[in-house]
């Protein structure tokens, strides 16, 4: 189980190193991008959050731990490449934080588990919105990154020894997420390749 676990948390950071060979992608062919550091950031936040809850809690803390460090790795990549801007769901999202540290306060690890999980798919929001609307399909890059992460929370989940949050409440939030968005980068390949070019958005 235990092994299963750290397979998810490792496959989950190489997922994260995909779209961190995507930022390159897009800077060395000057392509734009909206990804900020504080975006990121952000993501590092909720993921340590959750992270630290379930390692209190005795729990399955391998793929949380090592989002917070994939999200702080493609944080540090943008911060050097000077996307730092900040946008205003950044702010929602930076009240949520401190919403799921107060509660985390207030009632323990396990409902900060929970609370930083529906933390972490609405801030998520914007980019599946921006993922359905966009008219070029998925670069190759995000396919392979999405992939991995949905195999990092499957390994996450079958490592899990019930359905607690702190075993697999984490799992179920990313899983959720990936499904969501290899199947519009599907419905994007399927129905919106028309002219050749590659989509560069990710997370």
């Amino acid at each position: 189980m235990v092994l299963l676990q750290f397979l998810g948390g490792v496959l989950g950071f190489l997922a994260h190193i995909c779209l961190i060979f995507l930022i390159i992608k897009c800077g060395k062919k000057k392509e734009k991008d909206d990804q900020s550091f504080a975006s990121w950031i952000l993501a590092g936040i909720i993921d340590l959050v959750v992270a630290v809850a379930t390692i209190n809690a005795n729990g399955n803390f391998y793929l949380p731990l090592f989002y917070f460090l994939g999200s702080l790795s493609i944080a540090l990549t943008l911060l050097s490449k000077k996307q730092s801007h900040w946008e205003p769901w950044d702010t929602v999202v930076l009240f949520l934080v401190f919403i799921c540290l107060i509660i985390w306060w207030n009632t323990g690890d396990t409902t900060a588990i929970i609370a930083g999980a529906v933390t972490s798919v609405i801030s998520f929001i914007p980019q599946i919105i921006k993922t359905a609307k966009t008219k070029k399909t998925t670069d190759w890059l995000n396919w392979l990154g999405y992939l991995f992460f949905l195999f990092a929370d499957f390994l996450s989940l079958r490592g899990g020894e019930d359905n607690s949050a702190k075993e697999r409440g984490y799992g179920y939030a990313e899983g959720i997420l990936s499904i969501i968005m290899l199947c519009l980068f599907l419905y994007n390949f399927l129905y919106k390749n028309k002219n050749g070019k590659l989509n560069a958005d990710f997370k």
